[in-house]
């Protein structure tokens, strides 16, 4: 792989750490602000079964008195049309007859992406059954309705003309969604939880329990998609403990409770995820790119976004 491949496999792997966050901000955010101030019924990555059979899964399902309304994530980076429509075609196929816990049910559809995304849309015209609706995420969240606008009263009474509200303190505690997380990240965040649990700092090595990773993190960090979903599983444990054993940051052995840390691996860098990153990237590159962990939502170009992954890492 050539160092450009492999300097824009690395933009990658961020950019989809990027989509992955912002997703996690926006998500828990306006759960919470829809609930809390408006009373409105949010589901976030809930199954919802197809009258003709099958399920799908939106990002954001909003419950209103007049009914459903489907909000899914499109991080988009792309300005190629060809990109743009494949994005909203899949979207638009939430434009069927689903059942949740009662009648069966048509939603309005939402496409939610970044505002500048939202404008190419609208400057190139493409016709599309869905609303879409541009957010820009600083300490702040703002999302205006750029093409079309809801018809569905609870919602369209919100806007005025545009929705603005915080990033939630709550959202701290949210660190997964049910999609799966780029794996750099996931392994920052568990690296971070194994030096938590170290009670002799100045050794050159420690022990931690798998058992107690997984008690621990479910504590800090519990569940909140779901009562039965948790936000770290065994599976998700287990891949970034492969990951940091291959760097050779630690010792585990598949299948046991012992995790050595190795101390001295990470200490004084002052960028741990940019390493994972530019390790994650050098094993990919001898696979043919990344195939765990890369969020499916994210469509890319050379574009970069304007907020960076660091920013909004907790």
């Amino acid at each position: 792989m050539s160092s450009d491949a492999f300097e824009n496999l690395k933009s990658e792997i961020r950019d989809s750490i990027d989509g992955y966050i912002f997703s996690l901000k926006i998500f828990g955010s306006l759960k919470i602000y829809l609930e809390k101030a408006f009373k409105l019924e949010v589901y976030i990555e809930r199954d919802v079964h197809k009258t003709t059979g099958g399920t799908k899964r939106p990002d954001i399902l909003i419950k209103t008195p007049e009914g459903f309304v489907v909000v899914d994530h499109k991080y988009i980076l792309s300005s190629d049309e060809r990109t743009m429509r494949s994005a909203i075609n899949e979207v638009c196929e939430y434009n069927a007859d689903f059942s949740l816990q009662g009648p069966s049910f048509r939603p309005e559809i939402v496409m939610l992406c970044p505002l500048s995304s939202a404008k190419r849309y609208k400057s190139l015209r493409i016709e599309s059954s869905c609303v879409i609706w541009g957010y820009e995420l600083e300490k702040t969240i703002t999302i205006g309705q750029v093409v079309g606008s809801v018809r569905n009263p609870s919602l369209k009474r919100i806007f005025s003309p545009g929705l603005v509200f915080p990033v939630d303190y709550e959202v701290m505690k949210f660190k997964f969604i049910r999609e799966e997380p780029p794996l750099p990240y996931l392994t920052q965040v568990i690296y971070t939880i194994l030096w938590s649990l170290s009670t002799e700092p100045f050794k050159e090595e420690f022990d931690v329990s798998y058992k107690i990773v997984l008690e621990q993190f479910n504590t800090l960090f519990p569940r909140w998609l779901d009562p039965n979903i948790l936000q770290l599983t065994p599976g998700r444990l287990n891949n970034s403990l492969r990951f940091l054993r291959g760097i050779g940051w630690i010792g585990w052995r598949d299948g046991g409770d012992k995790i050595t840390v190795f101390a001295k691996r990470g200490e004084r860098m002052s960028d741990v995820l940019g390493f994972f990153i530019d390790e994650y990237a050098r094993m990919m590159s001898k696979r043919g790119g990344p195939r765990r962990g890369r969020p499916p939502k994210l469509i890319r170009t050379l574009e970069k976004p304007t907020i960076t992954m660091d920013k909004w890492l907790m």
